[in-house]
C-alpha cells in the first residue's frame, strides 16, 4: 500500500470514530465475550476517559414540544412508529406511562421537570409486566416471550434531566436505554409497625426500588444520576449485560439491610432461546460486562455499595464517603438447571475507600440441597474467585479481599496490588 492510500485509510478511520461519537441515539453495541471487562470498557464510546470527551446523544426526529401537565402517555402514543423526541417543558407531569415494543423515543427535560406517581414501564411486550407470567411463557417457548428475549425489541430509549418523584421505572426485554442527568427520589419507605399473618412484627416496605430491570436487558446506562431518597435499593438489575453506571451518586441509607446497587443473575430467563441445543453467553442471564465508573456512595449500606452475583464487573474511580462494611459483595449464584455460572473477571481499581472494612467480600456457594427440597435436588456448582484488586485507597488494617468459603473454596490466583492508605491512582 502506498503512502497516499494509507493516509486516505487513516482519514476514513478517523471519520468513522467521529461518526460514532455523534451516533444517533444510545449506543447499541454487540459484546465481545473474548475480552476482559476493562478492555471492553476502554473501547466503549460512553467511557468518560475517551479522548473526545463525554459521548453526546443525538435525538431523533420529529421533535415535539410537550407542555407541563400534559399526558406523557398521549405524547408517546402520538409519535410515529419510527419514534421521535419529546421536549418536556419545565413543570410537573403525572407518571404511569408505558413504552411497549417501541424504539427511538427520547425525553428531554427543559429546566426542572418532574414525573411523579405511578410506575413507568419500558418493556418489550405486554407480558413483561408480570415476572411469573413471562418466565412461564419463556420456559414453554411461547413465541411472544422467546422473541422478546431474543430481540429485546424496545431500544434507543433516552431520558435526559428528569426527576422521577415516587415514580419508579421498570425495565424488561429492552436494550440501549439510558438515563442522563436524572434524579430518582423514593422517600422513607418503611412501616416498622406492620405485622405478618402470625402477628409477628415485620418490616414492611412501602416504596419499591427506584429503577428495576429484569427479564432480558442489554445496554442499560445511567450517567450523572442522583439517588437521594431513602430507598431500599437505588438500582436493581437482574441479568443485565453490557451496561453500567457513570458518575452517579447514591446517598447512604442508615440502618437498612440493603445495597446501593444490586447486580444479580436472572437464572429463570437463562434459556436456549434460539433452540440450537446450547446456551450462548447472551442467553445466560448472568450480570456480565457491567461497569461502575466515577460513582459516589454514601455510608450505611449494610451489605455494601455493590452486590454482585455474576461476572465481568469493573468498579473504578469510585468513592465511598463514610463507613461501609464492604465496597463490593460478590456471592455465588446457583442453578437448578444444568447451567454453570462463574464469578470471575471482577475488577476493583483506583477507588477511594477511606473507611471501608473490605474492598471485596467474596461469598462462596453452599451446594447442598436447600431446606425443604428433596435429596435428589443438587444445585449446579458455581465457581468464584480470581479477583483483580488494584490501587484502591483504604485505611490501614482494611482488607482488600475478605474470603468466605462455602462448600467450595474461593479460587485463585488473585491479583492484589497497591492497596492501602498511600495508594496511587
Amino acid at each position: 500500500m502506498n503512502s497516499t492510500a494509507l493516509f486516505s485509510l487513516v482519514l476514513v478511520g478517523i471519520s468513522a470514530i467521529a461518526a460514532a461519537k455523534d451516533s444517533a441515539g444510545v449506543p447499541d453495541l454487540p459484546i465481545d465475550y473474548t475480552v476482559t471487562v476493562d478492555q471492553w470498557w476502554k473501547q466503549h464510546p460512553l467511557n468518560p476517559a475517551a479522548p473526545d470527551g463525554s459521548f453526546k446523544i443525538q435525538s431523533p426526529e420529529p421533535v415535539v414540544e410537550v407542555s407541563a401537565g400534559s399526558s406523557l402517555q398521549k405524547a408517546i402514543d402520538a409519535l410515529p412508529a419510527t419514534g421521535g423526541t419529546l421536549r418536556l417543558a419545565e413543570g410537573d407531569y403525572a407518571g404511569g406511562f408505558e413504552i411497549i415494543h417501541r424504539a427511538n423515543i427520547h425525553f428531554i427535560g427543559q429546566g426542572k421537570v418532574t414525573i411523579s406517581g405511578g410506575q413507568n414501564f419500558v418493556i418489550g411486550n405486554e407480558i413483561n409486566r408480570d415476572y411469573g407470567e413471562f418466565c412461564l411463557a419463556a420456559v414453554k417457548k411461547k413465541p411472544d416471550a422467546t422473541e422478546a428475549l431474543r430481540d429485546l425489541p424496545t431500544h434507543n430509549i433516552y431520558f435526559s434531566h428528569i426527576t422521577f418523584e415516587q415514580s419508579p421505572v421498570r425495565l424488561a426485554s429492552c436494550r440501549a436505554v439510558m438515563f442522563d442527568g436524572c434524579t430518582f427520589h423514593q422517600p422513607e419507605n418503611r412501616d416498622e409497625g406492620a405485622v405478618d399473618a402470625n402477628g409477628k412484627k415485620v418490616m414492611e416496605w412501602k416504596r419499591p426500588t427506584a429503577v428495576t430491570g429484569i427479564m432480558g436487558l442489554q445496554g442499560i446506562w445511567l450517567r450523572d444520576c442522583d439517588f437521594p431518597g431513602s430507598h431500599a435499593h437505588g438500582l436493581y438489575l437482574d441479568g443485565a449485560q453490557g451496561s453500567g453506571i457513570i458518575n452517579c451518586r447514591f446517598a447512604g441509607i442508615k440502618e437498612l439491610w440493603n445495597n446501593a446497587v444490586i447486580l444479580f443473575t436472572n437464572d429463570d430467563c437463562s434459556l436456549d432461546v434460539t433452540g440450537d441445543g446450547k446456551i450462548d453467553p447472551w442467553e445466560r442471564r448472568d450480570i456480565r460486562y457491567f461497569v461502575a465508573d466515577g460513582c459516589q456512595f454514601g455510608d450505611g449500606y449494610k451489605r455494601g455499595a455493590l452486590a454482585v452475583s455474576g461476572r465481568d464487573v469493573l468498579a473504578q474511580n469510585c468513592t465511598v464517603d463514610g463507613k461501609l462494611n464492604s465496597f463490593m459483595v460478590v456471592n455465588a449464584k446457583l442453578s437448578g438447571k444444568p447451567i454453570y455460572y462463574e464469578a470471575f473477571g471482577i475488577i476493583a481499581q483506583n477507588n477511594r475507600l477511606d473507611d471501608v472494612r473490605a474492598i471485596i467480600t467474596a461469598e462462596a456457594a453452599k451446594n447442598r440441597p436447600a431446606k425443604g427440597l428433596p435429596d435428589w435436588w443438587v444445585w449446579t456448582k458455581y465457581q468464584i474467585g480470581r479477583f483483580t484488586i488494584l490501587n484502591n485507597r483504604i485505611k490501614a488494617g482494611a482488607m482488600p479481599l475478605e474470603e468466605k468459603p462455602g462448600d467450595d473454596p474461593i479460587l485463585g490466583p488473585h491479583k492484589i496490588e497497591g492497596n492501602g492508605p498511600d495508594a496511587k491512582f
